[in-house]
């Protein structure tokens, strides 16, 4: 959730840190995506979106989605419900929007 006063401060240095945005519809959900990728890997690139209802979200767009993104929408819909598993909001052919993790593995100390 970005209404938050806690969130203020990261969210303007997220808005002027991606640019320009787009306004994306994934499996019938708008979502305004940031064009400027935050993260990238050797399946695709993640990038910062916003849905409808304010809450910040990744966006992953494969580089070959026909082989990636129905296997992983799958899996995740098969935890739904988890405490330990991001939440997935919508997919389609193109895109797999996620919950927004700010943090990622390498920042917990083991």
């Amino acid at each position: 959730d970005l209404t938050g006063p806690e969130n203020a401060e990261y969210v303007k240095e997220a808005l002027e840190d991606l640019g320009h945005a787009k306004l994306i519809e994934v499996g019938g959900k708008k979502i305004l995506l940031f064009q400027n990728p935050i993260g990238s890997g050797g399946k695709g690139e993640i990038f910062l979106g916003i849905t409808a209802s304010g809450k910040m979200c990744a966006v992953k767009r494969y580089f070959n989605p026909e082989n990636s993104i129905g296997k992983e929408s799958a899996l995740l819909a098969r935890c739904e419900g988890s405490p330990h598993i991001i939440e997935q909001y919508a997919s389609d052919e193109e895109y797999l929007v996620l919950e927004f993790c700010r943090y990622g593995l390498d920042a917990l100390n083991y």
